[in-house]
C-alpha cells in the first residue's frame, strides 16, 4: 500500500476485494480510529465515491432512533426511499457494501481504490490512475 502524505489525512490506494468489499489497511484502521464491529453511515457522494462516517453510538441507540422519514431533493437517490439509513459493520478489517449499491457505484471486484483517512472517517473512491497502484496486493474479503 502506498502512502502519499504524512500530515493531514492519509491517503492509501487499494483493490476492491469481492463486490462491494473494501479493506482497511492497518494505517487507515490507525488514521479513523476505526475497529471491528463499529458501525459506520454510508454516503454516496459523486458517480464513483462513499464516505464511511463512525457512529458514536450503539447499535441499539440506532435501531431506536434512525429513520428516515422522507427526502426534500430536486433528483432524489434511490437510495431516498429505502426508509432506513444505510448503515454497515466494521469486520475484521473491512466493510461490505449491498450488492446494488456497489454495482452502481462501480467497487466491482478488482476495481483500484483511493482511501483517504481521516478521524471517524474514510472517504473510499475508485482511483483511475493504476500507476499508484504498483505493487499493491490485491486482497480478496472473506466470504
Amino acid at each position: 500500500m502506498a502512502r502519499t502524505r504524512t500530515a493531514g489525512p492519509l491517503t492509501v490506494y487499494a483493490f476492491v476485494g469481492n463486490l462491494g468489499c473494501v479493506r482497511f489497511p492497518p494505517p487507515v484502521r490507525k488514521a479513523a480510529g476505526i475497529k471491528r464491529g463499529d458501525r459506520l453511515t454510508v454516503t454516496v457522494e459523486g458517480e464513483n465515491t462513499v464516505v464511511l462516517d463512525k457512529l458514536n453510538v450503539s447499535a441499539q441507540t440506532l435501531r431506536d432512533s434512525l429513520q428516515v422519514e422522507g427526502c426534500a431533493c430536486e433528483s432524489p437517490p434511490e437510495a431516498c426511499g429505502r426508509g432506513d439509513p444505510e448503515l454497515v459493520t466494521v469486520g475484521w478489517s473491512y466493510v461490505q457494501l449491498n450488492r446494488d449499491l456497489a454495482t452502481e457505484i462501480g467497487f466491482l471486484p478488482s476495481a483500484p481504490l483511493r482511501l483517504v483517512a481521516e478521524p471517524d472517517r474514510i472517504t473510499v473512491s475508485v482511483h483511475p490512475d493504476l500507476a499508484d497502484l504498483e505493487g499493491v496486493e490485491r486482497i480478496a474479503c472473506p466470504p
